[in-house]
């Protein structure tokens, strides 16, 4: 009985340790310290162009929630030597400088804008990319930027037989 309550103990701790575990289709990196997958494409898009691309890759604009997930974007980002930074998946919601929400409607609980940059130039800046700081600035949505994509990480999965 004691061998068998160690077994099952042991057992346990190996799906214990294996929770929390995930990995990305080809082509996709794991953002550290987070469950989400990203690809930097390259072409120059506008927003909607952006936004398609995306989809076409069964993904969607990054929607940056943490220091964590910006960080994991931009040295992804960074990796490609691009000049302009990314297309995140922001839109302007008002008429403040600072009037951003995430393009399907959710509020940003995170944000890390460039106030300096942040200017909506013209009346006409609704769009959000990336700086080469990492920091956000708004920009005009027919602009062509590379594009940040993500996609929910695929949680690694245990078949360990207890019999």
């Amino acid at each position: 009985m004691i061998v068998k309550s160690v077994v099952l103990l042991f057992a346990l701790s190996i799906v214990t340790l294996g929770q929390g575990q995930f990995n990305c289709d080809d082509g996709w990196t794991l953002g550290r310290e987070t469950t989400k997958c990203y690809q930097i494409l390259t072409h120059n898009l506008t927003f909607d162009g952006a936004t398609s691309a995306c989809q076409k890759l069964d993904s969607k604009l990054a929607t940056v929630e943490s220091a964590a997930e910006n960080q994991a974007i931009y040295d992804l980002w960074r990796t490609k030597h691009r000049y302009f930074g990314p297309y995140i998946n922001g839109v302007r919601t008002g008429f403040g400088q600072l009037d951003f929400a995430w393009a399907d409607g959710t509020w940003m609980d995170y944000t890390n804008y460039d106030n300096a940059a942040m200017n909506d130039y013209g009346h006409a800046e609704n769009c959000l990319e990336m700086l080469g700081s990492g920091r956000w600035n708004d920009l005009p949505c027919g602009s062509p930027r590379s594009v940040a994509c993500e996609k929910a990480a695929n949680p690694d999965q245990f078949n360990i037989d207890l019999m």
